[in-house]
């Protein structure tokens, strides 16, 4: 009989993705999920990487302007100098001396302070000076009533003579009598004149004794800081005995040694510029040259007076170093740029060039600087305008806008901190 057909076998199946288990018999999810979130992530971490510039161009529209300080390229009228070392040096200083012999009997100052003309540095014993003026007083009364005497005198035998001379026509009159009369009067005429002569000379001993008590008190003669005290209380000090050592340090000058190669550029009334230190200049005229030459060194000294503002708004020292730049080649003129326009790099300098309202980066060759300015002996042009805030951050062909004026010397940059020379 015939066997029964038996249903055909299944092809075997793997199970389905959504059927997956773990050990715990929890169904697993498909990792399509996690391939979408990971996706997201990317997108969002390159989009923050790319700059506004980038993004707007990724989107398709032109970069925005950067907004930038910017100056122009211009000539300046330049002379060559040369730095020497010279020194500040006070107008007024040294030993403050006694006018008066004694005792010191009161110091008013100490090493370090600071006095003003007429300020009472010491005090001598005025005991003995005072008395040497009542003395001196009693004198001079002593020798007025002596010339009054003398006067009286020289009235009564001026009245005798004038008597004898009524009687010159008449038997009285005796001639001998006369002429003795007037020998008189001319002897008590000089006594006269001696004691004037003796009130004179006393009431000169009264004004000496007079000086030499005012002279006790010590006084500044000028103003300035004490350096020194040769003296202290108790010692007896003679007539022009030093007191105290003082220094006018409001009235300093500069002084230097000028080679003999660059004295014929100076002239009478002069200005040359003089660093004090790193942040301070100031313009010192020529007072005056010592007409004699080291022979050794081969410099002449010169005197430099500096502007009053300078001493009396910072704190200067005697003998502080200075610089004094010299000339020593005739005026030129010289294309310069802003200090704030140059970006040093290890291959050498460059400014970014406005063109056509983008930055492009110039290199330039700099010489020596002038004031807030270098000098460009290569690579730019009288006029160009030239980046000088926001140029750190700069990249080639960037549009820029200007966010400040033009300024031939860099004005709209005061503010920034003077650079110095990348070449050097």
């Amino acid at each position: 009989m015939p066997r029964p057909s038996l249903p055909a076998p299944r092809p075997h199946r793997a199970p389905a993705a959504s059927s997956r288990r773990d050990r715990r018999g929890w169904r697993l999810r498909p990792p399509q999920s996690c391939q979408g979130l990971a996706l997201v992530l990317v997108v969002m971490l390159v989009s923050t990487m790319l700059t506004p510039a980038q993004a707007q161009q990724a989107g398709g529209g032109p970069p925005p302007a950067t907004p930038v300080g910017v100056a122009v390229a211009e000539e300046r009228v330049s002379r060559q100098t040369a730095p020497v070392v010279g020194r500040l040096v006070p107008r007024r200083a040294g030993e403050v001396a006694a006018k008066s012999a004694g005792a010191v009997e009161h110091f008013a100052v100490e090493v370090g302070d600071t006095v003003d003309n007429g300020d009472l540095l010491a005090r001598l014993d005025t005991e003995t000076l005072s008395l040497e003026v009542d003395l001196a007083e009693s004198e001079v009364q002593r020798q007025q009533a002596a010339l009054e005497e003398a006067r009286s005198r020289l009235a009564l035998s001026q009245q005798a003579l004038q008597r004898l001379a009524g009687l010159r026509r008449s038997a009285a009159f005796s001639q001998a009598s006369y002429d003795d009369k007037a020998e008189e009067v001319t002897g008590n005429s000089h006594a006269v004149s001696v004691a004037q002569a003796s009130l004179a000379s006393a009431e000169s001993r009264l004004s000496l004794a007079k000086t030499a008590l005012r002279d006790a008190a010590i006084l500044a003669p000028y103003p300035g800081v004490v350096t020194e005290r040769h003296t202290e209380v108790g010692a007896y000090i003679t007539k022009g005995a030093p007191v105290v050592n003082l220094l006018n340090n409001r009235d300093l000058e500069v002084e230097a040694d000028i080679p003999y190669d660059l004295v014929d550029g100076l002239v009478a009334g002069g200005v040359v510029r003089v660093m004090l230190d790193e942040t301070i200049a100031a313009d010192a005229a020529l007072r005056a040259i010592v007409p004699a030459e080291n022979a050794r060194t081969r410099t002449r000294l010169a005197r430099f007076t500096l502007p009053p503002e300078i001493t009396t708004r910072h704190e200067l020292a005697a003998n502080q170093s200075v610089t004094l730049l010299l000339p020593e080649g005739p005026e030129i003129q010289v294309l310069t740029v802003p200090k704030d326009a140059v970006i040093a790099r290890p291959g050498g300098s460059m400014v970014f060039v406005v063109e056509e309202g983008a930055a492009q980066p110039r290199p330039v060759t700099l010489g020596r600087a002038v004031a807030d300015a270098f000098q460009v002996l290569d690579g730019l042009s009288v006029g160009e305008t030239v980046v000088t805030r926001g140029n750190e951050r700069l990249r080639p062909g960037q549009p820029v806008t200007p966010a400040v004026p033009p300024s031939a010397r860099g004005t709209a940059e005061a503010s920034q901190p003077p650079a110095t020379s990348p070449e050097g």
